[in-house]
Formats: structure tokens, sequence, C-alpha cells
């Protein structure tokens, strides 16, 4: 019998300690139909995560046992898509694309074996190779959100992925390309993205 340990670690760690072979896929990391951050559309039932996190999980860490991780047969991602529509949500292509692309380019990675502890190394090889690659399959897929700061009556964004930066105010809602520090003595009246090629990221304001 092979298992697909799909709702959460607790049980996947049953199945395991049970000797069963084993696909792993807890919900914590690896169901992508989950949101990416509060303020993005998905399910939030068990998590809320990013490719980072994603790319975080490590056996060890967890407290599995070499024996319980020899009887691991590899990683799996799911988008449970009849959730998403049952919620109303949104089913196109190109959100399924967001929710998957990059998370599963993590699942890749740690399906080769690779651990969580090089976040860095890992971001700038997706953001160096992974971004033009997946730009030229056509794939609509999710960036960082830039990072926002304030002060002496100024916002300011950055981003460290190529990205060009956009952003819109309450008073102006038509987007404006980012290009110098932002005037404003209403901080929290601005959101803030940015886009590269086929890819954008979520909506973000300053704190």
């Amino acid at each position: 019998t092979r298992v697909h340990g799909w709702s959460n670690m607790k049980d996947c760690r049953k199945v395991l300690e049970a000797g069963y072979p084993t696909i792993f896929m807890p919900a914590e990391y690896f169901y992508f139909d989950m949101r990416q951050s509060k303020h993005e559309a998905g399910s939030n039932w068990s998590n809320i995560f990013d490719v980072k996190h994603t790319y975080s999980f490590d056996f060890a860490e967890q407290g599995f046992s070499a024996e319980q991780v020899a009887k691991v047969e590899g990683f799996e991602g799911a988008y449970w898509s009849e959730i998403a529509l049952s919620q109303g949500g949104d089913v196109s292509t190109d959100f399924l694309e967001y929710m998957t692309f990059p998370r599963v380019c993590a699942v890749a990675e740690l399906g080769w074996g690779k651990h969580g502890s090089d976040w860095e190394h890992f971001y700038s090889r997706l953001k160096g190779e992974h971004y033009d690659r997946m730009s030229a399959m056509g794939i609509n897929y999710r960036i960082m959100p830039p990072k926002i700061a304030y002060a002496d009556g100024q916002l300011s964004a950055t981003t460290d992925d190529g990205a060009t930066i956009y952003y819109r105010s309450e008073e102006a809602a038509h987007p404006v390309k980012y290009s110098r520090p932002v005037k404003s003595a209403k901080p929290g009246e601005y959101i803030f993205w940015s886009e590269y090629r086929n890819a954008h990221s979520p909506q973000t304001a300053h704190a």
C-alpha cells in the first residue's frame, strides 16, 4: 500500500511510523490552493504561505527520523480547484498558474533531496533563471512583492528581481510607474505591486 499524505503533518507522521511507503504532501506546506499572503485569494484553513515557506520544509526540523524519511517516495503539491469553485473563487488558468508557480519549483527542488536551509541560493536561481524560463513558457507566475518603507514624509519601494514597480492611491486609482519616492502625509492610502514579463506580485502597502 502506498499512502498519499494529504491532510496534515500529523497524519503523515502516523503513516510513516506505521511503515507505509508515502507520497509526502501535508497541507501546511504543499496545498497550493492556500493563500500566499493574508490579503490574497485562496483557502486559509491550514496555513498561509508563499514559495519561501514551501522551500523551507525540512524533515529533521520537523522531527522525522531517518527510518521514517526512508519511507518517503516523493513529494507532491496539491491544488484543489473544486474548493476554489465552491467558494466562488477564480478558477481561470492564469489564477491556477499564479497559485502554483513558483511554489511548484520549490517542491521539485525538495524532491531532488535538497533542504530548505539555503533560501538565498535557491531564490537567486529562481529569479536569475527560472523566472525567464517560466516567462518563455507563458506561465502567469507570482513574484515577491516590493518592500515598502516610509520616512521623512516619503514612501519608497524596492524590489530585488528586476521587476517594474507600480502604485496607485485612493485619490488616483490609475496605475503609476514608480520611479522615485512618493511624498505623502497619508502613506496608508498607497498600494504598490511589481510586474515582470508574464508575472506580477500581490499588492502591498506600508505596514
